[in-house]
Order: structure tokens, then C-alpha cells, then sequence
């Protein structure tokens, strides 16, 4: 009979994540779970996969398609996270590991790790129980561990009755997974399939031309050194969020007459997400500075390099093939537009390196609702003032407030609406027509319905971006 695994997460203690790095993603080829290289007391294989703030995105990479082959994982396959304090999934773990668990009857539980249990063990404070099974499939769990501040850990228990509790977390010295390095009779340990990264011939760090920025590879991840404070820039390391897997090369080029500079990013699995600086510096310089990522672009697989060719970056993939990046440029100024209609601000903000977002304000300055994606020009024709974009909206967060809690309560779900819209300017770029031309309706805007919108927000009064 199995061990209870609620009594266990009430009674055991933490088993401290510290000594050897074991890792055998040499053997992680193997389609059958039973044939990974399990050592007698190996009880679990973890694999760090890389960063994510969204499970969704994740999913749709090469990477993720490689790890369902490579271990036969399930269409419907769960990622468990913790939850915030409104019930929703936390927006700041964004580690992505996948467990699979040796024996197939396993029992599971994962459970959120309450501060209090890192600085005491003996604490008698537990977190809730985020999932819970008897079956041992295998799973993927979302969390934290920067500064060796774990949040999670995982409870399994093998038919033998050998247990461990494990808190997934990164090394602060190479990034490497820690597991136990100490078994003890009854216990069991971590099989490490982390899958090493390929090597690339594009450089660990690049220098900003236009700004006092030096971005860098660190563990996967990039970061962002700034020299000299701008605009709502400060003088300190900013992380670039939003990336999904792990950064193996960098690259630094220009695009188009105005010479627009973008980091471009090579994922670990041939993928490419890219930065612009003119993204966080463009908007009011009195509100906050974000460094997030595009995402990945979906048309570029198998890159393994970049090239700079006039005016343009081409993406070289395996087989030599070159891919111009084309980010999305419109009459200056360009980026956040605004229409009014029965006391509400609509705002379209386009950022050249392919982020949308589409937010429902009141005219008073507050947040109702917005929706956050992907977007991408498919036609610009400055003659004429026509520009068209396909969109792929990524969240919808809603801000909400009732009568049992007159505070506002921000709830955000992924959202899957695409479309093409299109932007018609006669004046330069000072007011544009919106016309959706496919997909659903998006707040009060229904496709082919013209929406007109100017450059001045009828709260500020005033253009939010400039040419100065």
C-alpha cells in the first residue's frame, strides 16, 4: 500500500538541494521513460527547459515539440504553477521544468514553499497543495529559485516507499540544476536530463550603438547593463523579460532608412525573439521602463546566425538561407494611438519590435480591460496611407471590482483571437481610420466598422511621442 502523501507533506521536512550537479542528458534520447539511464536510487528526472512566463507560448516552440518525442509526452500534458494572491498563476516565476517520475504509480504532490520554510525548516507553515496524483505521469512545474529562493517543491514517492522532497532550483554559479547530493537510506534522488545547450559562434555580450546599453548572456537569460540612466531608464541591470527557453547568442544590427537598432536573440532551439530600445524609450518618459522581449517571430526556425546587409538583418538559417526581420514601421509618430466613444479611451500601442498591445481605459486615466500579443506589418504602402497587420493576441487581462471587494482586482487569461486590421492615415501619421478586417471584435471595435484615431489622448492632451 502507498505511503499517504498528505500525511507526508504535513510531516517531513525539507531535504536540503545542496551538492553535485549529476547530469546524464547524454542518455535523454531515449523515447521509453524506462530507459533513461536511472542510477539504483534515482526516483525522478528533472530537466530545466528554460524561461517562460507562459506555458502556451512554450508550447509552440521547437524545443517543446523535441521533448514530446524525445519522452512521449502527452498532448494535454499539465503545468503546474503557483497562484497569487487574486487566484491567478504568478507573473514572476517564469523557470519551466519538466518532471518525470520513474515509477508509473507514483505518488505525486507539489505544494507552494512559504517563505518562512527557507529561513526556519522546523517551521510549521505549510503552502497549498498545487497538484496532486497517484498515477506518476509526467508533468512541467513553473516557479522561481533566483538568489536560491526556492517557491515549490515536489513530493514523490515510489511503490518501494522511497520518498524525496525536492525544491527545483537553478545554481547561482553556472546555472546549472542542483540535486541532492546526499541520499539517505529511504530516500530517493534526481536524475538531471537538463539537455546541455549548443554552442554558437554569436557573442555572450553586444553594445548598444544609440544607447548606453550592454546586453549580455548569463544562465540563458539576457541582461541589460545600463551605463547612464535615460528617460525612465536607470543606472542598473535590467533584466529583458519575456523570453521563452534560453538565449545561446546575441546580435546587434540596424533596420531601415532611419538606421533602428534591435537585439536580436538565437534561442537554444534554432528559434529568435528580438529587442528594440526605441520600444521603452518612446513612451512617457515619467512612467516605468520595460525591457520585454517580442516573443518568438514565427516565421524563423533553423537559425543558426545573423548578418547585417545594408540597411536590413537577415536571420541565416541551417541551410544558408537568409530571412529579412521587418519590424513594423509606420509615419512618425507611430506607436500609441487613442479614440474616444461614450466616456471611454481606446488605446493601440504598436512597437516596432512586433509587441501589440490594445487597451480599454476610462477617460480619467483608469485600466478596464487590455490585450497584450503579437503583430506583424503585411503591407505599407506610404502613398497611399494604407498599413495592414496580422495579430495574435497572447492575454487578456480584465480589472475588476464588486461590492464584496471594492478594490480592483486584475485577472488575466490567455487569449488565442488573431486578425488582420487596417490602418489608413491622409494627414502623416496625425489620425488614422482602424478597419478590422478579419478575426472576432475586439472591445467595441467589430470588423469592418472604421474607428478613427489620433496621436493626443484626450487625458493628456498632448502627443505621446515625438520625433525630438
Amino acid at each position: 500500500m502507498k505511503t499517504s502523501l498528505f500525511t507526508l507533506l504535513l510531516g517531513l521536512l525539507a531535504l536540503t538541494a545542496t551538492g553535485c550537479n549529476r547530469s546524464n542528458a547524454q542518455g535523454a534520447a531515449a523515447a521509453d521513460v524506462s530507459e533513461l539511464p536511472w542510477e539504483e536510487t534515482d526516483i525522478v528526472a528533472v530537466a530545466f527547459v528554460g524561461y517562460g512566463a507562459s506555458f502556451e507560448d512554450f508550447k509552440q516552440t521547437p524545443a517543446f515539440a523535441d521533448l514530446k518525442q524525445r519522452y512521449g509526452l502527452p498532448d494535454d500534458i499539465s503545468c503546474i504553477s503557483r497562484k497569487d494572491e487574486e487566484g491567478e498563476e504568478s507573473a514572476t516565476d517564469n523557470e519551466l521544468y519538466l518532471v518525470i517520475p520513474r515509477d508509473p504509480n507514483a505518488s505525486v504532490a507539489v505544494n507552494d514553499l512559504p517563505v518562512e520554510r527557507l529561513i526556519d525548516p522546523d517551521a510549521d507553515v505549510y503552502g497549498p497543495i498545487l497538484y496532486k496524483s497517484e498515477s506518476g505521469t509526467p508533468f512541467f512545474v513553473r516557479c522561481q529559485s533566483s538568489g536560491g529562493m526556492m517557491n515549490l517543491e515536489m513530493i514523490i514517492v515510489d511503490n518501494n516507499g522511497r520518498q524525496i522532497i525536492y525544491r527545483p532550483q537553478l545554481s547561482t554559479d553556472d546555472g546549472s540544476l542542483v540535486t541532492p547530493g546526499i541520499v539517505n537510506k529511504g530516500e530517493g534522488s534526481v536524475l538531471d536530463i537538463t539537455q546541455p545547450l549548443p554552442t554558437s559562434r554569436l557573442p555572450q555580450s553586444v553594445e548598444c550603438p544609440e544607447d548606453p546599453i550592454t546586453a549580455r548572456i548569463a544562465q540563458g537569460r539576457v541582461f541589460l547593463d545600463v551605463q547612464k540612466p535615460f528617460g525612465a531608464v536607470e543606472n542598473r541591470t535590467y533584466v529583458l523579460e519575456g523570453i521563452t527557453g534560453r538565449c545561446v547568442g546575441l546580435f546587434a544590427g540596424e533596420i531601415g532608412r532611419d538606421k533602428l537598432f534591435f537585439l536580436c536573440l538565437l534561442m537554444d532551439d534554432g528559434g529568435v525573439e528580438a529587442f528594440c530600445p526605441t520600444s521603452i524609450s518612446g513612451f512617457n518618459p515619467n512612467s516605468g521602463a520595460d525591457f520585454i522581449s517580442s516573443g518568438r517571430l514565427p516565421d524563423l526556425k533553423d537559425i543558426t546566425g545573423f548578418r547585417q546587409e545594408g540597411d536590413a538583418i537577415q536571420a541565416i538559417d541551417k541551410s544558408g538561407g537568409k530571412h529579412a526581420l521587418r519590424p513594423n514601421l509606420l509615419p512618425k509618430p507611430y506607436r500609441s494611438l487613442f479614440h474616444d466613444a461614450d466616456g471611454e479611451e481606446y488605446e493601440l500601442r504598436i512597437y516596432p519590435d512586433w509587441r501589440l498591445m490594445f487597451i480599454d481605459g476610462s477617460r480619467e486615466g483608469s485600466t478596464i480591460a487590455c490585450y497584450a500579443g503579437q503583430v506583424f506589418q503585411t503591407k505599407a504602402d506610404a502613398k497611399s496611407g494604407q498599413y495592414e497587420f496580422r495579430y495574435l493576441m497572447r492575454s487578456h487581462t480584465a480589472f475588476e471590482s464588486g461590492d464584496t471587494n471594492p478594490d480592483i482586482v486584475e485577472k488575466t487569461t490567455p487569449s488565442t483571437a488573431s486578425g488582420t486590421f487596417r490602418l489608413t492615415t491622409h494627414d502623416g501619421g496625425q489620425t488614422y481610420d482602424l478597419v478590422l478586417l478579419s478575426g472576432p471584435a475586439l472591445f467595441r471595435f467589430k470588423p469592418g466598422s472604421p474607428a478613427h484615431f489620433s496621436i493626443v489622448s484626450s487625458y493628456e492632451g498632448q502627443p505621446l511621442w515625438s520625433e525630438e
